[in-house]
């Protein structure tokens, strides 16, 4: 179990060194909702309010999404690039406790 622990640790700051898993996280879903609360594409005449009320459960969606399968993604192709894997897979860390701890990470970050 330390050795869960010990990844999940690892994994969890790893995440908070590559720039790519910053900009997937944060910045796309950023954007997205600056720009769509901005611009007028279907030509309603509601509020801002009601706009901003139909635009973030969509945004906090494309987050969710984003972070989740793109971050593991990149973070595991660094990984293969990288030869980490290869270490991973050799050290006395079973299988599932890097699996688990990716995931637990993934958790982590989204919540």
């Amino acid at each position: 179990m330390r050795a869960l622990t010990a990844q999940l640790a690892m994994e969890l700051r790893l995440t908070l060194r590559r720039g790519e898993n910053l900009v997937v996280t944060l910045g796309i879903p950023l954007v997205l909702l600056v720009f769509l609360a901005n611009v007028d594409l279907i030509g309603s005449t509601t509020g801002e309010s009601s706009r901003l009320d139909q635009l973030v459960p969509g945004i906090l969606c494309v987050a969710l999404i984003s972070t989740g399968l793109v971050s593991l993604g990149i973070a595991t192709a660094f990984e293969r690039g990288n030869g980490t894997l290869k270490r991973l897979a050799s050290s006395p860390l079973p299988r599932w406790a890097l699996v688990a701890a990716k995931t637990a990470a993934v958790l982590a970050t989204v919540v």
